[in-house]
């Protein structure tokens, strides 16, 4: 997969098959890592960086860093920053009220919290 630094683009597919690759290598890490965005009451800052990090990972990238996600109104802004040195990317902005994800200055929005149910991880 061609990963350009700029953008974190990924078909729904392939971040599909990222999470169910990352679940059989170890479904306790897993859920534990990203368990508690099924059980948690809201969208807090907590559950906005760990579905940023989905989205982020899922897309292929495997250097970089997602910053605090910062509020802004109905939605978590989280500065991004990839590869080595770090180059700042366009930041990943996250619904509170849904979990929705994407990229700023792209229209196509994840569900991640359907995805991680439809793949099985068990609410806690």
């Amino acid at each position: 997969m061609l990963v350009n630094p700029n953008t974190i683009d990924a078909s729904f597919e392939q971040r599909r098959d990222w999470v169910i690759a990352l679940k059989a290598r170890s479904r306790e890490r897993f859920e534990e890592d990203y368990g508690a965005i099924l059980t948690a009451k809201n969208i807090g800052e907590k559950e906005a960086l760990q579905i940023a990090y989905l989205f982020f990972y899922s897309s292929g990238h495997v250097c970089g860093y997602v910053e605090t996600p910062t509020q802004q109104g109905d939605l978590w802004r989280c500065a991004v920053n990839v590869g080595f040195p770090p180059n700042r990317a366009k930041p990943i902005l996250v619904e509170s009220k849904s979990g929705k994800v994407w990229q700023e200055g792209k229209t196509g929005k994840i569900d991640y919290i359907a995805l991680i149910q439809s793949e099985g991880i068990q609410k806690k």
